[in-house]
Order: structure tokens, then sequence, then C-alpha cells
């Protein structure tokens, strides 16, 4: 799919971004996209977070006080 193609597509599987990007940059962008697809995700509440542990280097607490409810991983069994 060409740039004029993706800027007058309606739907697609898949957005470049931005759409006016070349060629080349949006090639990338969909290679990774395809890449990513085939993954699987693990939700993980912040709930089921122990009270002394961390996430990304922030304690519970800090997700707590900003509403935060899930995080995601690409492992099984893992938060970050």
């Amino acid at each position: 799919m060409n740039q004029g193609e993706r800027m007058n597509s309606a739907s697609t599987d898949w957005e470049p971004m931005p759409w006016n990007a070349s060629d080349k940059i949006a090639d990338g962008q969909f290679k990774g996209y395809d890449e990513r697809s085939t993954k699987s995700i693990y939700w993980r509440a912040i709930r089921d977070l122990a009270d002394d542990s961390k996430l990304f280097g922030l304690e519970k607490k800090w997700f707590n006080s900003r509403d935060v409810v899930y995080s995601l991983s690409m492992m099984a069994n893992s938060y970050c």
C-alpha cells in the first residue's frame, strides 16, 4: 500500500502514524505491527501486586493514587 492509498483508505487493519509518513516509515511501522499482533498480552490487576512490590520502579501506592487498574506484560505471570 503506498502513501496515497493509505491516506485515502477508510478502513485498514492498521494505521500508519502520522498519515503522511513516507512509504519507508509506514512499511516499518506495519512490519512492527505485524510482528506484535501475533504475540499474546497478559493483563494484570494492580490490586494483585504485593503492597511492598514495585512496577517500573514505582510503588503500588503510586498506581493506586492515579486510579491505574491494570498493567500488561508480554510474559505470563509477570508484571514487567
